[in-house]
Formats: C-alpha cells, structure tokens, sequence
C-alpha cells in the first residue's frame, strides 16, 4: 500500500531534470564484518557513480548527480533498482544507504 502512495507521488511529479544525491556512512561499509562490509567507501561510491552513469546521469558534484529529461518514476527506479541494490555485496547498500541517505530533487528549467 505505502509503495502504491509514492508512485502516486511520483506520477504527480513533472518531467525534467532529476537529480539524485546519496550518503553512505563510512562505518557501515569500511568496518570488517559483521559490523561493516569491509571495502573501502570510495569503492561504494565508484560503484555508485557507475551505475548512474549507465543509467544516464551526469555527476554535479561529488554524491549528486542528474538527469535531464526524464520522469520521477525513472528517477526512482535509477535510485532503488535491482541493478543499484544488487552492487556486490549483496545487501551492501540497503543496510548502509539506510542508516544515512538517499535523496531524489526535481529541479525547474
């Protein structure tokens, strides 16, 4: 029910430029198991940036990227996908992204 309310949301939204911005916290993914993942943050970010960039974003500065002429939907879907949630480790961003942040921002032209 709660996902059919923010795909409401996002149909709402107008179409334009999309931006994502996200924060990893250094513990969760730099700390060796079972409290961290161990990889260095930077690699998380990489592997972050990458993803974006297939996905057609631009970066704006270091964790904030963009996209023109697209949907909140697509947006949403860059950011939550399988292909963003399925960087190795698995699990790897949903228990780190969670404990800090992962943003979506509509910007006018």
């Amino acid at each position: 029910i709660w996902l059919d309310g923010i795909y409401q949301t996002l149909l709402q939204m107008p179409d334009g430029t999309l931006g994502t911005s996200y924060d990893v916290l250094a513990n969760a993914t730099e700390d060796n198991l079972p409290r961290g993942w161990y990889p260095y943050r930077a690699s998380t970010y990489a592997q972050l940036a990458r993803h974006l960039r297939a996905s057609g974003y631009q970066r704006l500065q270091y964790s904030d990227r963009c996209r023109n002429n697209t949907t909140a939907v697509r947006a949403y879907r860059a950011m939550t996908g399988t292909n963003m949630l399925g960087i190795p480790p698995p699990s790897k961003l949903a228990s780190t992204l969670n404990l800090k942040g992962l943003k979506m921002h509509y910007t006018s032209d």
